[in-house]
């Protein structure tokens, strides 16, 4: 082996070999690659079901409708984000559940630029 780890000393034949074990087992987190996927996800979500500060504001409307105040989509995403926070306080987040309140985060801002451009 030309080439070793000096994290966990496994052995590769190249640099390129060395360089993708690096990334894929030692590199720390990458920053922003959640948010990144996690838009992937409203976009994808959006395709199927159309787009989502419509879905936000509709939920919105009829969480108005039935609490008797005023709600606006922001409003239900950081409802929906404090949801998903609240799983961890028995320890249960996951990826998953930090993908959905990012997720939750851009749909809301998304109901926010929306808002601002048609007022």
């Amino acid at each position: 082996m030309a080439y070793r780890c000096k994290s966990c000393s496994a052995g590769f034949e190249s640099k390129d070999e060395l360089f993708d074990h690096f990334e894929n087992e030692h590199a720390p987190y990458k920053y922003g690659s959640l948010a990144r996927e996690a838009g992937d996800i409203v976009e994808q979500r959006a395709l199927e079901y159309g787009p989502p500060e419509t879905n936000l504001n509709h939920v919105a409307e009829l969480w108005s409708a039935y609490l008797g105040i005023e709600l606006t989509g922001w409003d239900y995403a950081a409802m929906m984000m404090m949801a998903k926070i609240a799983r961890g306080y028995d320890g249960a987040v996951d990826e998953d559940t930090a993908k959905d309140i990012a997720g939750y985060a851009d749909a809301g801002w998304a109901t926010v630029v929306d808002r601002n451009r048609n007022s």
